[in-house]
């Protein structure tokens, strides 16, 4: 499985109107074809919901067809991390070739680009160039451009011999998706790689905009749950995300998304680099991720304020670049940290190897595939009961778990390991111990492959593919 993460800032079909001044008639125009547009949309998925059972077909051979991937990765991403075997696409273990569709926000024209024999990806823009686009219609430009993608995506499938497609969303692309693999009569999945309601309260709306309603979204998502033939959770957590919102217990399953095997290279055979920080003798704090609400990034600021009246001179690194970095700029002054807080930016997976055994603790509010690596790196993890930190960490076993936004427990549990550096280096073994055994693309993929052969022996009833 592919896509490290997953942008929450401006999200597809919503390159909205805040950077530019509309006319009013064209503002009107817009949400007028918008909803037009839905109740297009929604009588086309009556008319294929109810006619797909004649166009189903029994997908003979799987292990000789295509798997079409829809997701939302940029190529200028993969570029960025191709150092990472996670980020650059890998072929699916099941299938002869692993096609991935791009849909991204970003405006633009259509890439295309060949891994090897087995993966290809093609990048369209949600957003491409059209008289739409520049009258204003940004909206309804998106929404053409979807339906311009689903019907030639139709036609891959059968050109491809595609024997599943799977979305990594249960909104935009899962729409698109199940109106894909309907109108083609091939199964249709969902790969599930966060908690969108924890999302959406983080930023305060809802995770697609475009539903505009919490309501709305949530139909949606139990509608493409509901009638997903496979969903797959990144984790458990997020198995169990899509079983409360409409996903069949038969039909989900759970998958392991895995660290690059950089971040395996023993921890000893790394670099410290508290003298190139300037940082010798003081007691360091490490986060890692996006400077975004969903990452509570705000909440490691208020746990330094408790941290530093037991020892004034720690210092907390953090790692990542993102919107908020501003505001926390602004609220590190307000509560005297300056010296306590240094903004490092975004880092290569190089530096982050030797930043992850700098430190003393590694602090985490919410991290996905980032915390396997710290895990890999030894140092003691203190971590929010939130999200799928727990599975990793377990109850305190290889890492001090503490309530969700409670800040000062974090605090405390950080003092607990500066104190007793022999219990975090228990701690830290474990952690490293586990992720080895648990959290690699060998593990990984022989999961992927179990995950589709139990898949297609039961769609079909039959131990033959």
């Amino acid at each position: 499985m592919v896509s490290r993460k997953t942008a929450q800032g401006v999200h597809p079909l919503e390159m909205t109107r805040k950077a530019r001044h509309r006319p009013l008639w064209v503002a009107l125009a817009d949400r007028l074809l918008t909803v037009g547009t839905w109740l297009v949309s929604g009588l086309a998925a009556l008319i294929v919901g109810v006619t797909a059972p004649l166009r189903r077909q029994h997908v003979a051979n799987p292990r000789q067809r295509t798997l079409l991937r829809l997701e939302p990765m940029n190529l200028e991403v993969v570029d960025r991390y191709q150092v990472e075997e996670h980020i650059a696409p890998n072929p699916n273990p099941f299938f002869l070739r692993t096609l991935q569709v791009a849909f991204v926000p970003q405006p633009g024209t259509e890439q295309q680009r060949t891994f090897s024999d087995q993966v290809s990806v093609i990048q369209v823009s949600q957003h491409p160039p059209s008289w739409l686009e520049q009258i204003g219609l940004s909206t309804i430009n998106g929404w053409w451009a979807a339906v311009r993608l689903a019907r030639r995506l139709v036609d891959v499938c059968r050109q491809e011999h595609v024997g599943l497609v799977i979305a990594q969303d249960p909104h935009l692309l899962g729409c698109l998706g199940w109106f894909v693999a309907r109108l083609a009569g091939v199964p249709f999945g969902i790969h599930v790689v966060q908690n969108y309601d924890a999302s959406a309260r983080s930023v305060g709306r809802v995770a697609f905009p475009p539903f505009r309603w919490p309501m709305v979204e949530r139909l949606v998502e139990r509608f493409l749950f509901g009638s997903a033939d496979l969903v797959i959770g990144n984790w458990e957590h997020y198995k169990d995300y899509a079983l409360a919102h409409g996903a069949s217990l038969e039909k989900s399953f759970a998958y392991r998304f895995y660290p690059s095997s950089l971040h395996r290279v023993d921890p000893g055979e790394r670099k410290n680099l508290q003298a190139t920080l300037g940082l010798e003798g003081r007691p360091i704090l490490l986060s890692v991720g996006r400077l975004h609400p969903v990452k509570y990034p705000g909440d490691l600021l208020a746990m330094m304020t408790h941290v530093i009246a037991d020892y004034p001179r720690a210092v907390l690194l953090m790692v990542g670049q993102g919107e908020l970095r501003p505001q926390l700029e602004r609220e590190a002054h307000a509560r005297g940290l300056e010296e306590s807080v240094r903004f490092l930016g975004w880092r290569s997976q190089e530096e982050l190897l030797d930043l992850f055994v700098t430190a003393d603790v590694i602090v985490v509010a919410h991290m996905g595939v980032a915390l396997s690596e710290a895990a890999l790196s030894a140092t003691p993890i203190v971590a929010y009961d939130h999200d799928w930190h727990s599975e990793l960490l377990g109850c305190d076993e290889r890492g001090l778990v503490v309530p969700f936004r409670d800040a000062a427990a974090m605090a405390r549990a950080v003092v607990r390991l500066l104190e007793d550096p022999e219990f975090g280096k228990s701690l830290g073994a474990k952690a490293r111990a586990y992720a080895l055994e648990h959290y690699s693309k060998e593990m990984a993929q022989r999961i992927e492959y179990r995950i589709c052969e139990r898949f297609f022996s039961t769609l079909y009833r039959s131990t033959t593919v």
